[in-house]
Order: structure tokens, then sequence, then C-alpha cells
């Protein structure tokens, strides 16, 4: 049977100021301890499936002031669903645990990067065949897509997949909310979306890609042993990822 680890980063807190500095790099939307969290609904989603695998959850803070709060909230949200699935939950001090077993360790939370590391490197040390990346705001509408998932990782010659986000409309483009008439370099969305349309319009699927989304990302175990995540990369470590020649 597939060993397989659906991992699921969750952000809490409030980015820094001048006066209040984070311990972390600023994240794009943390939860605040009195806010609407997302994260109840992917996990309710993801435990719907009848597919055999393990949830883990790496929940990040953004001030060490927060851990224990947001941890308790975040065990009240899991416990309600840990008679469908297993799930874990790693924390900040689990990852510090973990370091103080060896003699150098890189693993953090402080970005991005460095916590995609975290959601391969434990899996990878609890044999996992294949890690499957899940954001904390998504959910996954295609009753098919372990079965999918599982049939693609099983041809030895993938070791890395991707696939693109839908919106509520079904659409998977970006809004084009930036004018062709600015600076080439502000052209994110613009660019991102001719990228993506020329991705998705290829008649071979899945095939070689520049395009990553790290919320809807799979890394085989072979991938995993070759290559990490930059963890000082700020912003798109999951495009610069499947840039390196191992994971095609």
């Amino acid at each position: 049977m597939e060993n397989v680890w659906v991992v699921i980063p969750t952000y809490w807190g409030q980015n820094g100021t001048k006066e209040h500095p984070s311990d972390t790099e600023a994240f794009d939307h943390p939860t605040e301890m009195d806010g609407i969290q997302t994260l109840e609904r992917t996990i309710k989603n993801i435990s719907s499936f009848e597919d055999s695998f393990n949830i883990l959850v790496l929940l990040s803070v953004t001030h060490k002031d927060y851990k224990r709060i947001a941890k308790v909230r975040v065990e009240e949200i899991l416990s309600k669903y840990k008679k469908q699935k297993d799930i874990y939950l790693i924390c900040n001090d689990d990852i510090d645990e973990f370091n103080s077993k060896f003699i150098k360790s890189p693993l953090n939370f402080k970005t991005y990067g460095a916590i995609r590391n975290v959601q391969l490197a434990i899996p990878y040390f609890m044999d996992a065949d294949y890690v499957i990346a899940i954001d904390d705001d998504e959910i996954i509408s295609d009753k098919n897509y372990f079965k999918k998932v599982s049939e693609l990782m099983n041809n030895k010659s993938i070791n890395l997949l991707s696939g693109v986000y839908l919106n509520d409309k079904g659409s998977y483009l970006l809004p084009e909310a930036i004018s062709k008439d600015l600076n080439f370099y502000v052209q994110k969305f613009n660019l991102i979306n001719s990228l993506i349309t020329n991705e998705m319009n290829n008649p071979l699927q899945p095939h070689k890609t520049h395009v990553g989304f790290g919320g809807n990302m799979i890394f085989s175990r072979r991938v995993i042993k070759k290559v990490c995540f930059d963890e000082y990369i700020t912003r798109g470590e999951d495009f610069d990822y499947i840039l390196h020649p191992k994971c095609s």
C-alpha cells in the first residue's frame, strides 16, 4: 500500500510592525488569532475522501507570543476530523525538538521556502512514497484527485507534479488588474495568465513546465531526496523549485 502524506501549512498571527517586528518573513494573509480561518474547510474537505493517506498540518506563527493560542485553536479544528483520518500537527516547538537531535539541521518556520522544506522532510522521515502539498485555503473538488495522482506518481519517470487552482467561476486565470501600459516587470498577473494558458492548452498532459503552484504540488520520494527549497527566496519558491534540473 502506498504511504501518502497530504501536508498543509497554516499561517497564524499578524505581520510585524516597526515597533513589533515579526519572527518570520511577511506572510501573504496570516490568520489573525480572533479572525476568520479557512483551515477547517480544507481539513473537512480533505478528510471526506476515502482514499488512504495521512494528513500533516504545519503551524507557523508570526510571533512567538502566538504559539500557545494558535496551537489550541488549530488542535480544536483538527480534533473534529481525527476519526476520519490520521492527522498530525507540527509546531515551532516540535521543530526545535527535532533539530536538537541533530548536530546541524536547517529546518525552521521562518520563510515560505523553509516551511516547504519541513513539508518535505517530515514525511520523508516517515517513509512517504510521495507528498501532496495543499494550502490551508483550498478544497479539492475532483473526487478522483487522489486516484489520478496515484496513477501518475507510480510512473517512475515522473518526479514532480503540479496543477492549477480554480476560482469560484471554475477559471484558472488570475484577475488581470494591471494595465498592459505599465512596466514589463510589474506585469506579474498578465504574464502568469499567458503562461498558464499556454500550458493548459498543451495537448500533452502532463508535460514539462516552468509553472509550479506550491498549493497543488506532488513530490516523489526520489526528488525529495535530491532537491530542497531555497529558504532565502521570499516569494515564488514554488516556481524556483521546479526549475531545478533534477525536478524534471
